[in-house]
């Protein structure tokens, strides 16, 4: 596996004490086609060479120099490819290429699909093997140094996640995750914690047909603002999914929720101020059922626009000439140099470089 530095990717709260910008490391795009058939299982809805500094640009391609240059980028990125023959993919196929590739290709670690876990098997107190099925007859596998379940969670699994979590939710999971190796893991004995909590992010409600979508930066695009069904602002658009899941706060009574922005500033118009025609402009998308958390939204008054009830979220500023809510322009005196970074992406590639003080 060939890593490399994620240059422009955050700490997921660089804000804090101690938070840096460009310690994260990522795989480069590969060649999907290094696995064979095996990519054919790779469960991706759209694979292209994109690296984690991509995104954020590619948002801008059509609205800012840096953007339009990065979006060339990945035309002759993708292009490159083609020409050789290659079908490159990055971010998360591409780390589920290379983990295939180093592990079932050259560790020649068997991988069996289509082999349900079935029961753990407990022998004076320990557990000793797996039972599954397979090709419709059950095996059984041995194990001397334990048995690691990693089956996901069991957000596809609604009765769970009404007994749970108290809502359906719009899932962007994996369809696999129903919670089966947990509930197997509890009849062996083991304890569980945590199940009223969950890797938390908005989704945009699916239309008749079509699965729900989980949305990442789409919510830090220029001039964007989520709301709830009564037009209420409730959460810092740029924070963490994991912070917006919860500040929706799931244990609530449920709402409609809201993603609206424009590709320009929006103008106050016919009585109708900037942030509400931001809402009601060019983009709308229905998020899946949350609830209203807080008083954060939009003021009918002149000159109104955001209120946010608890005062401005961390880092952002309120113009007084839109009411329009925008990342505050800061230089981030906290990215690590090329320099800096450099033991770490050299040490998952397997050398060594003298470590450095970030």
């Amino acid at each position: 596996m060939v890593f490399a530095r994620a240059t422009d990717y955050p700490d997921y709260y660089p804000e804090l004490p101690g938070g840096k910008i460009g310690r994260g490391i990522e795989v480069k795009p590969l060649n999907a086609k290094v696995i064979g058939d095996w990519w054919k299982t790779v469960n991706v809805p759209a694979a292209m060479p994109v690296k984690t500094d991509d995104v954020w640009l590619l948002g801008r391609a059509w609205s800012t120099p840096s953007g339009f240059v990065r979006g060339a980028q990945l035309v002759f990125r993708v292009a490159g490819g083609l020409v050789r023959g290659q079908k490159l993919v990055g971010i998360g196929a591409g780390l589920a290429t290379s983990f295939l590739r180093a592990v079932v290709l050259d560790g020649r670690v068997p991988l069996w699909l289509n082999a349900p876990l079935e029961e753990l098997l407990v022998t004076d107190g320990r557990i000793t093997g797996v039972r599954v099925t397979r090709d419709g007859k059950p095996v059984t596998i041995g194990a001397t140094r334990g048995v690691m379940l990693a089956g996901g969670g069991f957000d596809h699994n609604t009765d769970w996640r009404r007994k749970h979590h108290g809502i359906e939710g719009a899932p962007s999971g994996n369809p696999g995750n129903r919670g089966r190796p947990i509930e197997i893991a509890q009849q062996a004995g083991a304890a569980v914690d945590l199940m009223d909590d969950a890797w938390w992010g908005a989704s945009v409600a699916a239309a008749p047909g079509h699965q729900p979508a989980f949305i990442v930066g789409e919510r830090s695009l220029p001039y964007s603002i989520i709301v709830d069904a009564r037009g209420d602002r409730f959460a810092n658009e740029s924070e963490s999914y994991v912070d917006l899941g919860h500040q929706s706060g799931h244990r609530r009574p449920r709402h409609q929720g809201w993603c609206g922005h424009r590709r320009r500033r929006p103008r106050a118009a016919g009585g109708r101020h900037g942030d509400r025609g931001a809402v009601r402009g060019r983009q709308q998308l229905r998020l899946g059922d949350g609830p209203h958390l807080s008083r954060a939204g939009l003021d009918d008054r002149p000159g109104g626009g955001l209120r946010p009830a608890r005062g401005p979220a961390p880092g952002w500023r309120q113009p007084s000439s839109t009411g329009s809510v925008m990342v505050e322009a800061r230089e981030p005196s906290w990215k690590i140099s090329k320099r800096q970074g450099r033991p770490a992406v050299a040490t998952a590639n397997g050398s060594s470089v003298p470590m450095l003080r970030a």
